[in-house]
């Protein structure tokens, strides 16, 4: 950890269960990645735990991210602690945490490269204001990624990556779905 940042790089830690997580916090990492709380028992994270995590300095990187038209495999592990997950992941944000919207598009069929705006949509429906879960994937993951003087908002001088849709992002997310245009360093990409 401490030879990474002497070099000027980051380091994320792959955290989905308890002990990982606190570990990770501990250790004073850059990102915590997914965040996810697995036990063995399936319980609800202790709130000392919680609030370590939210009041880190870390970003916290949490994968959502669900297109209905690719379900999650049915897992019984997996869906008796999605209860626990998801009310875990809005409590962060509620406590403050500094949240990243991720989606882990790409590790099978269930979740292809083109979710991410269905993880805003998700993080509104989990008590994220429509403004707060926009900037999670664009300001904030900017920041946790050491860009942001380039990346994640419009300003003289960012590199000007921008997405045209047909709506209005900050009342509606879904309308992130519906893509008009795409621009790559102020270059509209076809």
């Amino acid at each position: 950890m401490q030879e990474a940042h002497r070099l000027g790089l980051p380091v994320a830690a792959h955290a989905h269960g308890v002990t990982a997580i606190m570990d990770a916090v501990e250790a004073g990492v850059d990102t915590l990645e997914h965040v996810s709380f697995l036990s063995a028992t399936g319980g609800r994270p202790e709130p000392e735990l919680l609030a370590s995590v939210a009041n880190s300095p870390s970003f916290v990187s949490l994968t959502l991210g669900r297109d209905p038209r690719h379900p999650f495999p049915d897992h019984p592990a997996m869906t008796s602690q999605l209860e626990t997950i998801v009310s875990t992941i809005g409590g962060l944000y509620k406590m403050g945490a500094k949240v990243v919207l991720g989606s882990d598009a790409g590790i099978g069929p269930f979740k292809p490269h083109d979710v991410l705006p269905y993880a805003v949509s998700d993080a509104v429906d989990l008590g994220f204001s429509p403004l707060d879960a926009l900037a999670s994937a664009t300001s904030v993951a900017a920041r946790a990624c050491g860009v942001e003087d380039r990346k994640g908002r419009i300003a003289v001088g960012a590199d000007a990556d921008l997405l045209a849709v047909r709506g209005n992002p900050a009342t509606d997310p879904t309308v992130l779905r519906n893509v008009q245009a795409v621009f790559r360093a102020g270059i509209r990409v076809r």
